[in-house]
């Protein structure tokens, strides 16, 4: 078993001048079942690069730990890393990920400092970005009613509003770390558009879990 990439058989390093990013192939998936993946590698500056999706995700406890298969080899990363691979699709779907804590080579620093600094531009290019904030509980299923409730209350001129930050489209706003406005935020984001450029990504937060 092993805690990093650059151990499979497979790795290659990340040329940074050519904004090259590695992607997962996610194979279907039980919800019970271990994730099995491959890896692709794209370019950032090719037209034709690969269509992903992003998964950005609650990191959660991070002592906590179980196996993925990458290239047939057992991967040790965070639970909630996971769950975010497995969960925000159906089991007969395989879909191609980016996700940080296993796209990018932890151990290599100058790699990491290469892909942290062309997030925005990986979170830009794709076809989606699939917030995680982990499985629903008796308390958020209450709270999720509670504010579809409220949205349905909300004179539609204010539901059609975008919000966005100073930065302008496609910036995320980073809350405080306070653990009420954590559970909050676990309700309260459900689906909004996020606008790049001319083309429209949807930001879904999946928190309603099917375990197939």
């Amino acid at each position: 078993m092993t805690n990093c990439i650059s151990q499979l058989p497979s790795f290659c390093g990340l040329d940074a001048p050519k904004k090259k990013i590695r992607l997962l192939v996610v194979e279907p998936v039980l919800h019970a079942d271990p994730v099995h993946c491959t890896i692709k590698y794209t370019s950032l500056k090719d037209e034709g690069a690969l269509d992903y999706k992003a998964v950005s995700y609650v990191r959660g406890v991070k002592t906590k730990k179980c196996i993925i298969w990458v290239e047939d080899m057992p991967v040790s990363v965070p639970v909630a890393a996971a769950e975010a691979l497995k969960n925000p699709r159906s089991p007969e779907e395989t879909c191609i990920l980016w996700i940080d804590v296993i796209c990018i080579d932890q151990t290599n620093v100058r790699e990491r400092n290469n892909q942290v600094a062309l997030t925005g531009e990986i979170y830009r290019r794709t076809v989606q970005t699939v917030v995680w904030l982990g499985l629903e509980d008796e308390f958020t299923t209450l709270a999720y009613a509670a504010l579809e409730q409220i949205y349905a209350d909300v004179p539609l001129e204010y539901q059609q509003r975008r919000f966005e930050s100073r930065k302008g489209p496609g910036s995320i706003i980073y809350f405080g770390q306070s653990i009420e406005l954590i559970k909050l935020l676990r309700v309260a984001v459900a689906a909004s558009a996020v606008r790049h450029g001319e083309r429209e990504r949807i930001v879904t937060c999946f928190i309603h879990v099917r375990h197939w």
